[in-house]
């Protein structure tokens, strides 16, 4: 059985094929059952101040991820591009809780990666890089991929395609 809950969201108005606005809604993580409907509602609410506010957005294009809650020894985010425009792989990672990195809280560890090099910057990487290239094959686009690491394991929280680089970039 779950015993913590995290609790985010989905929402279509976040994500788009010309831009991301990711970050831009509450997230409630390490919730317990009980717990649960209160952060829910909270992460709706929020949502609804936000879109009527600024993101010109509607509820109805709303929608939450009730996940279980793992915790991480480290996290991290990898752009499969550079959203800057390079071709090159971006991993950005730290040691703990994915939400202090997603929001800018802390300055975290980086690191590049060419695909076609061959060449592992770091062979502890090797199996997860393979991964994040496997995700953006799966989606036919470049992916901005959040993960976290638990006890040795990789968890893919979240995916969605990158917005600021062009066609021609992918």
């Amino acid at each position: 059985p779950v015993k913590r809950y995290a609790v985010r969201s989905s929402a279509l108005v976040e994500d788009t094929n010309n831009n991301s606005l990711a970050g831009q809604f509450l997230t409630k993580i390490n919730i317990t059952a009980q717990q649960l409907p209160v952060a829910i509602k909270e992460v709706i609410d929020d949502a609804a101040s936000k879109l009527e506010s600024h993101l010109s957005g509607s509820l109805l294009n709303f929608s939450i991820i009730v996940q279980e809650y793992i915790p991480a020894q480290t996290s991290g985010v990898c752009f499969t591009r550079n959203p800057l425009g390079g071709r090159e792989a971006v991993i950005e990672y730290h040691q703990g809780i994915g939400e202090d990195l997603v929001s800018g809280k802390i300055k975290p560890e980086r690191f590049t990666h060419y695909w076609n090099s061959g060449i592992y910057v770091n062979k502890n990487w090797q199996d997860n890089l393979q991964i994040f290239k496997n995700i953006e094959q799966s989606f036919s686009k470049p992916q901005d991929i959040e993960w976290l690491l638990s006890d040795n394991k990789l968890f893919v929280v979240q995916t969605r395609p990158i917005t600021t680089i062009s066609r021609s970039e992918e």
